[in-house]
């Protein structure tokens, strides 16, 4: 018998869900998602699909878009941010999701930090807004703070940032496969959505299973946006 595969790795969700679930755009994902063509430093995709023929995302890759939505905000090119991944990966030994290693977050953000800045001085392109480093710093830390490890120090639970702020919704790879469920429970919240769409309120539903009626309704405000 083969061993068993890490299910962080394993073909979850389409463009299309992953999108939703991260807070960005479809196009945004899929553009992250292709080749870069500036260099041959930034030529990988930002975020390299676990199953190329079907293009859907595993929970790593998920983790790995709601990082690099950090750096959305900033305007940053395509190529900056490929380079600045090339970097990290290269400092972490070729990791396959090296914005999702320890080192990265107790080290690695610094060289990102500091690349992103030196693709300002050097950029010439009249043609795209400028782009900011501000406090992407902080971004990072604030996005990196809502992913928990496990004893391995890997990825197991998300805090999604999107209509997310008191971290009614998680996806956790133990639970649901991965999909959003109601934090502290195993309670898919598309299976809540689906019984207020048959009829029942959100104060039956809360009532029903135990929850406070303002974690339903939060629940529901994150997967309808």
């Amino acid at each position: 018998m083969g061993a068993r595969q890490d299910p962080r790795e394993l073909p979850l969700y389409d463009v299309s869900e992953a999108a939703r679930f991260v807070g960005v755009s479809s196009a945004t994902l899929a553009e992250w998602m292709r080749p870069g063509t500036e260099s041959a430093e930034s030529s990988l995709p930002l975020l390299q699909s676990v199953d190329a023929s079907s293009g859907r995302l595993s929970f790593a890759n998920l983790v790995e878009a709601h990082i690099l939505d950090a750096t959305r905000h900033h305007n940053f090119s395509h190529s900056a941010v490929g380079i600045a991944i090339a970097k990290v990966r290269k400092r972490e030994r070729g990791a396959v999701h090296p914005l999702l290693t320890r080192e990265f977050q107790n080290g690695g953000i610094r060289q990102f930090v500091e690349s992103l800045e030196s693709s300002i001085a050097g950029s010439r392109d009249v043609n795209c807004p400028p782009a900011r480093v501000g406090n992407l710093a902080a971004d990072l830390d604030h996005y990196l703070e809502r992913i928990e490890r496990d004893a391995n120090d890997d990825p197991y639970q998300l805090f999604p940032m999107r209509n997310n702020e008191n971290k009614y919704v998680v996806l956790n790879i133990g639970l649901a496969a991965g999909h959003p469920v109601i934090a502290g429970t195993g309670l898919r919240v598309q299976h809540l959505s689906n019984l207020i769409r048959g009829g029942l309120s959100s104060r039956s539903v809360a009532d029903y299973y135990g929850l406070n009626e303002e974690a339903v309704v939060g629940a529901l405000a994150f997967l309808a946006a």
